[in-house]
């Protein structure tokens, strides 16, 4: 993706059901699986009609031919040192009764002029670098 490269951030924005939701969790909790891409074959057991759903947010860190990598909020103690990899999108989508539910991104950018002196320099600083080096220790 091209805002990767640009070291912009991609915020991204997934909706599950509680069963997903409970069962996606668990799968990256557990420590044989917090490391390996998580597939669509391995979320389908999870797959079930909508009851109460659940949003959450993510930030795009890496993506490569094989894989999405997110930094969740939740800690370095889940998941992978705090991140997730998928094998595409659609791992994180579950039928509706109106189809998939979106998975979507969003380009987070800013102009340096809009910036504060503080921000500027906290820019300079390179975080996604220091985000990116810290989400594969």
């Amino acid at each position: 993706m091209i805002m990767l490269r640009r070291q912009r951030s991609v915020l991204t924005t997934v909706r599950f059901s509680n069963k997903v939701y409970k069962g996606f969790s668990r799968y990256l909790q557990a420590e044989a699986t917090t490391k390996p891409v998580l597939t669509r074959d391995q979320m389908s057991r999870y797959r079930s009609p909508p009851g109460s759903d659940v949003g959450h947010a993510v930030v795009l860190i890496k993506c490569d031919p094989v894989s999405l990598t997110f930094l969740n909020s939740w800690g370095r103690n889940w998941g992978y040192n705090g991140s997730f990899s998928v094998q595409d999108y659609t791992v994180l989508q579950w039928e509706d009764t109106l189809g998939p539910t979106p998975v979507r991104f969003y380009d987070v950018f800013w102009l340096d002029r809009d910036l504060s002196e503080k921000e500027q320099q906290a820019y300079s600083a390179k975080p996604d670098e220091t985000l990116q080096a810290r989400a594969e220790q």
